[in-house]
């Protein structure tokens, strides 16, 4: 960025997070660390719901202008509700042992509850390859279903 003299001046952006969730600057916690325009959060680091119920995340993105003059800084905030996940139910693999292409399997989400809100639920049901390093999420082998 250049002032109206012609010198440079500098950007500097940083995220915060309240509350804490730990160093945004860490790669366990951000893929984007918190020095860049966007911020991307980990999944598993924001846990859904707090001490039986809703919490909230506010992260603040901080933009300070260095320029000749002096620093001018401005901010934008953003609001996240993390609710209660599904509760109550039970997952059913039928039957329980047996080989792939060899025999069908009946996956059964059964009994789940969760806020008003938040219904209908819906389920998608995927797979995880034994021996391989565990994936943040599991390959879908079947469309969500209501």
């Amino acid at each position: 960025m250049l002032e109206d003299n012609g010198t440079a001046s500098v950007l500097a952006l940083n995220w915060s997070c309240a509350p804490d969730i730990g160093p945004l600057s860490s790669p366990l916690v951000t893929r984007t660390g918190q020095e860049q325009a966007n911020l991307v959060v980990l999944p598993g680091v924001l846990p859904s719901g707090c001490a039986g119920g809703a919490c909230s995340y506010t992260f603040t993105l901080t933009a300070t202008h260095h320029a000749a003059a002096g620093p001018r800084a401005a901010f934008a905030q953003q609001t996240i509700l993390m609710n209660m996940p599904p509760r109550g139910g039970a997952f059913e693999v039928v039957p329980s042992t047996g080989y792939e292409l060899n025999g069908t399997f009946a996956l059964r989400a059964s009994y789940w509850t969760d806020d008003a809100d938040d219904l209908p639920l819906s389920y998608a049901f995927g797979f995880s390859r034994a021996g391989d390093a565990p994936a943040l999420e599991p390959e879908p082998c079947l469309e969500p279903q209501p």
